[in-house]
C-alpha cells in the first residue's frame, strides 16, 4: 500500500495523510494517487479510459479539497477507479487534468478502504526549501 511519498498521520475517527512532492503540480498528482492507492490495489486497475477534470478554488487548500472531492465524486457517481493523474494546466486558483482509469469490476477489484471526502479540518498545503507538502484529513 503506502507509496514512499505519503504517510498516515494519527487521527481519532478519520484518515489523515501527509503527502510530499518536489512541485505543487506533483503534490496534487500524488495526493490523488494516494487516495486511490489507499482505497484499492492499483495494480489491478488498467488506465483504459480518460477523464478530463477542471476544478477551481479560492486558495491552494480549497483547490486541493475541490480536486480530491471531484475525483471521489467521479469514483462514487460513475463507479470509476483512477490510477494515473496528469495535471495539464495549473494556476493559483484552477487546474485542468487528465486522469486515467477504468470502471469498477466486481470480479477484479476489491475496495480496501472507502474514502468519503476530503475535509478542510487542519488542511495545509505548504512549500519550503525541500519542496511541497500536504496535510489533509479525510472522512471515511
Amino acid at each position: 500500500m503506502a507509496a514512499s511519498f505519503y504517510e498516515f498521520i494519527d487521527h481519532t475517527a478519520d484518515l489523515g495523510l501527509i503527502v510530499r512532492a518536489g512541485s505543487k503540480q506533483e503534490l496534487f498528482e500524488r495526493a490523488a494517487f494516494s487516495v486511490f492507492d489507499i482505497m484499492i490495489d492499483l495494480s489491478t486497475v488498467e488506465p483504459k479510459s480518460i477523464y478530463r477534470i477542471e476544478v477551481t478554488g479560492e486558495d491552494r487548500e480549497e483547490l486541493m479539497v475541490n480536486w480530491l472531492n471531484e475525483l471521489l465524486f467521479i469514483h462514487d457517481a460513475r463507479s470509476v477507479l483512477l490510477k494515473i493523474f496528469d495535471i495539464r494546466e495549473m494556476g493559483d486558483r484552477f487546474l485542468k487534468a487528465e486522469c486515467r482509469g477504468e470502471e469498477f469490476r466486481h470480479d477484479v477489484h476489491r475496495i480496501r478502504k472507502e474514502i468519503k471526502a476530503a475535509t478542510y479540518h487542519n488542511i495545509l498545503v505548504s512549500e519550503d526549501r525541500t519542496g511541497w507538502a500536504l496535510r489533509i484529513i479525510f472522512d471515511i
